[in-house]
């Protein structure tokens, strides 16, 4: 019988290369992917609400919270009227059943309010825009 080892070490070296290659290829696109992975913006669904209320001669907000509200950061408020008159406020890291309530007389006749929520990654979302 006949017995070959010149082939062996060649072929060896091709599995070797092909191994690393692969090894390589496989460690970029990790690397790759869970970068992408981590830039995403985390989701939060739209769940959050808020309301508003005209009561005596001020407008009042509640903050309800919802599924994303341990993403937000603040909240934000603008009332303004017909005569462009304008009340703006932010109340950082609310809870749930915040509520805040505007001067008497601070805005005079219908108001436009929108409440929007701030997330901890700079994205904004409006949860109220309404007319009191």
């Amino acid at each position: 019988m006949y017995y070959s080892d010149e082939g062996t070490l060649y072929l060896s070296g091709t599995v070797a290369v092909f191994f690393v290659l692969t090894l390589v290829v496989t460690v970029i696109f990790g690397y790759y992917a869970i970068k992408l992975g981590h830039s995403m913006p985390c989701v939060v669904r739209p769940d959050l609400t808020a309301e508003a209320a005209e009561a005596d001669d001020c407008i009042r907000i509640t903050y309800n919270g919802g599924i994303g509200e341990g993403h937000v950061e603040a909240i934000a408020w603008t009332f303004r009227n017909t005569r462009e008159e304008r009340l703006d406020g932010r109340e950082e890291h609310p809870k749930p059943g915040f509520t805040y309530t505007s001067p008497a007389g601070a805005t005079d006749g219908p108001d436009h309010v929108i409440v929007t929520a701030i997330f901890f990654d700079g994205r904004t979302e409006v949860i109220l825009d309404t007319a009191v």
